[in-house]
């Protein structure tokens, strides 16, 4: 269950290009002086992955790129997939995605990129690549939240760490102390053990099948 990033790629809003090349299954350290971007790059990461919102930090980053880009090794070949970045000044995405997924896919020029693509579908595409089959927690009953089922962007729970989460003494997920997102650990954190699977998924199904037709027996019991 994985995918791994072989390029993270920013385009300027001349169209020039400035990629950062990842050496997949080692150890990556990235390295410059202070307020150089460092930190910027799991947000730029996050972005791509498909955030509902650009965290991307004000600065020259944002004054500069007009496309954010990342080149992945899946398990049939190579994705790249790029995001557009919203105006200065907004903290919202942008939903123009450009994705295309090859055997071996060479880094698009700027004059390339158009939506192909929009987030959700991204997001469905993503997952699958990273190997995140059919799944679905449903709360206990008499609870009033919905259904969820993991999906690439929980992944990113266990997989970002930003430098203020590292030296935390009371959280060890990422954005674990945002309002809800410690409830959607608890629930996607059985598939991503892989204590549920395909299989449960399809048995709780039928076990939603058999009750719903009970009820409707029952209720079919009582008129008579």
């Amino acid at each position: 269950m994985s995918f791994q990033i072989l390029n993270i790629v920013l385009y300027s809003q001349k169209g020039e290009k400035r990629v950062i090349n990842l050496k997949p299954g080692e150890l990556n350290i990235i390295t410059g002086d202070s307020k150089t971007g460092k930190t910027a790059l799991i947000e730029i990461i996050d972005y791509c992955l498909g955030s509902s919102e650009c965290n991307i930090p004000e600065g020259i980053i944002r004054r500069s790129v007009s496309w954010a880009g990342l080149r992945l090794q899946v398990r049939d070949g190579e994705v790249f997939v790029a995001r557009k970045l919203p105006p200065r000044g907004e903290s919202k995405s942008s939903p123009i995605v450009y994705y295309d997924v090859k055997k071996k896919i060479d880094i698009p020029d700027y004059s390339i990129l158009r939506q192909t693509t929009n987030t959700d579908t991204l997001e469905l595409l993503l997952s699958r690549h990273a190997g995140i089959g059919e799944n679905i927690h449903e709360p206990a009953q008499g609870q009033t939240r919905f259904a969820l089922s993991a999906n690439i962007r929980h992944a990113l729970f266990f997989t970002f760490q930003q430098q203020s989460e590292v030296i935390s003494n009371k959280y060890l997920f990422h954005k674990q102390s945002d309002p809800f997102i410690p409830q959607a650990i608890k629930d996607i954190l059985p598939y991503f053990l892989g204590s549920v699977d395909e299989e449960y998924v399809k048995k709780m199904v039928q076990v939603k099948t058999i009750e719903s037709n009970l009820a409707n027996l029952r209720t079919q019991v009582v008129r008579i």
